[in-house]
């Protein structure tokens, strides 16, 4: 079988240009390049599943998509300016079908801002859990803080995105 051969070469030979895509147009930052376990995602009978969860995903979605309107949970909603697996109107579609969503759309990164935009990212969830424990809906109006102000801080990469 060639899931056993042939495939985990291609794949290894492959992923060097597939994480760049993910993380374009930033880099790949030194900690994920370290820590990411290469290996494990081209095992064998990892390789079926993945393809799998692929070709299922935009139906899945779009299954999903049907119970967006009763989510009644802080949702925002992180994406990439620069995203080129999940374009930015994807995304400004998700924040139209969610009530109450909070949106931004960080430019210079791309699909992978949790770890090209830490910061972005942690701010928001640092305001999340401080207006919920104050009891108060955690919207943009209410205890918004500006993300610069934000002392919570993720050191997956440095990077500074406007």
């Amino acid at each position: 079988m060639l899931r056993y051969t042939l495939t985990p070469l291609v794949g290894l030979l492959m992923l060097p240009i597939t994480l760049r895509i993910m993380f374009a147009p930033c880099p790949l930052p030194e900690q994920f390049g370290r820590n990411f376990p290469r290996l494990m995602m081209l095992r064998p009978w990892q390789l079926p599943a993945s393809l799998g969860d692929g070709a299922v995903m935009r139906q899945s979605a779009a299954e999903l998509k049907r119970g967006y309107g009763a989510l009644q949970v802080p949702t925002f909603i992180a994406a990439g300016g620069d995203d080129c697996i999940v374009i930015p109107s994807q995304s400004e579609k998700l924040h139209q079908d969610v009530r109450g969503s909070e949106l931004q759309i960080i430019r210079g990164v791309g699909h992978m801002v949790q770890h090209s935009a830490p910061d972005h990212v942690a701010a928001v969830v640092h305001r999340v859990i401080g207006t919920m424990a104050d009891g108060v809906p955690p919207t943009p109006q209410h205890g918004a803080l500006p993300l610069e102000n934000c002392a919570l801080s993720l050191s997956l990469c440095r990077t500074n995105h406007a």
